[in-house]
C-alpha cells in the first residue's frame, strides 16, 4: 500500500516540475519589446519594437535562483535589457564599463583605465531633463566584479549608471539585437527603421 506521505513527496514533485516547465516556456527566449523612451535616441526611438535575445546571456529561472548557461558575458557597446536596480522595471542601455576596469567621464568624454572611448553613437541633443547639464563629470571609479556601467545613447535624457550605480549581471535579461517594426508618435509606420539592426 502506497503511503499519504509517499503520495504527497510525489504530487510536490510533480508540481514543481509542472512549474519551471511553464516558466521556462514563459520565458521566451527571443522577445519583441517597445522602447517606451527616448534613452536610447538615436539608436532606438520611443515607438521602435525591437527583438531582444534572452539565450545570449543565459536568462534566470525565477523561483530556483538559477540561470540557463550563457553564450558569452556582456562586452562593451552591447545594448542590452536589464531590470532596472531602482524600480525594477525592464530597460534598455548601452554596455560601456566592463568588470575591473576604471571609469570616468569628463566633458562628455568617457574614459576607460584613462583611454578615451570612442563613442559614435552618443548623442547630446535634446531636451536636458536630467542633472547631467549640471554634473558633466563622473568618477573616476572602479566597475566591481560582476558588474556593469551602462549609459543611455541620449546622454542629456537618459537615467542611467551615472545616477544610480552599476549594473549587476545578476538583473541583465537580454541583448537587443534588430528593430523589428516602428511608428511614430501619430502611428505612421517608420518605414526606413524595419530590420535595422542595433548597434
Amino acid at each position: 500500500m502506497i503511503s499519504l506521505r509517499r503520495l504527497s513527496l510525489g504530487a510536490a514533485a510533480v508540481a514543481a516540475c509542472l512549474a519551471l516547465a511553464f516558466t521556462v516556456l514563459m520565458m521566451a527566449p527571443v522577445r519583441v519589446l517597445r522602447v517606451p523612451s527616448a534613452g536610447m535616441a538615436m539608436t532606438v526611438r520611443p515607438g521602435d519594437r525591437i527583438l531582444v535575445d534572452s539565450r545570449v546571456f543565459g536568462f534566470p529561472i525565477p523561483l530556483l535562483d538559477l540561470r540557463l548557461p550563457a553564450e558569452r558575458s556582456p562586452q562593451r557597446g552591447d545594448v542590452i535589457t536589464f531590470l532596472n536596480p531602482m524600480d525594477r522595471r525592464l530597460v534598455l542601455k548601452r554596455v560601456v564599463g566592463l568588470p575591473g576596469e576604471t571609469l570616468r567621464i569628463h566633458l562628455k568624454t568617457v574614459y576607460v583605465d584613462e583611454r578615451p572611448l570612442d563613442e559614435p553613437y552618443a548623442f547630446f541633443g535634446g531636451s536636458t531633463n536630467l542633472a547631467s547639464a549640471s554634473t558633466p563629470d563622473w568618477g573616476p571609479q572602479l566597475v566591481p566584479a560582476n558588474q556593469f556601467f551602462v549609459l543611455g545613447d541620449n546622454r542629456n535624457n537618459s537615467w542611467d549608471s551615472r545616477y544610480w550605480g552599476f549594473l549587476s549581471m545578476n538583473d541583465v535579461r537580454g541583448l537587443a539585437t534588430v528593430v523589428v517594426y516602428s511608428v511614430d508618435e501619430n502611428g505612421r509606420i517608420r518605414r526606413d527603421r524595419l530590420w535595422r539592426p542595433i548597434r
